[in-house]
């Protein structure tokens, strides 16, 4: 890869049923494809990882969906309050709110 030869080859296109209806185009990678994928994550990963922000749960070694979730449920006991940020909205949210299931989210207002 360092000597600047390698170069990934065409990749096999796969048609899977989207669950609305219709068909994406799913791309499978080569073995040796594969293999370079992983031999540059073994040598990226390492340096990258004191960059990341001790919240960030994605794509993450030793961190996962669930540790996300139980940090989010340590913090709605611990606080009154959370920003809710996404889809171009952010609003700041009562976490019992969030937590109560049985209550819409967000609260309805009556105006």
């Amino acid at each position: 890869m360092s000597s600047g030869c390698y170069f990934p080859g065409p990749v096999r296109a796969l048609s899977i049923p989207k669950q609305g209806g219709g068909e994406r185009k799913l791309g499978i990678p080569t073995v040796g494809d594969r293999v370079a994928q992983m031999v540059v994550k073994m040598h990226l990963e390492p340096e990258l990882e004191p960059f990341f922000h001790p919240d960030s749960y994605g794509c993450r070694l030793g961190k996962s969906a669930h540790d996300a979730l139980a940090q989010a449920r340590q913090r709605c006991q611990k606080f009154d309050w959370v920003a809710v940020a996404g889809g171009g909205h952010q609003k700041l949210a009562n976490t019992k709110a969030l937590v109560d299931s049985r209550r819409p989210f967000p609260p309805k207002s009556n105006a």
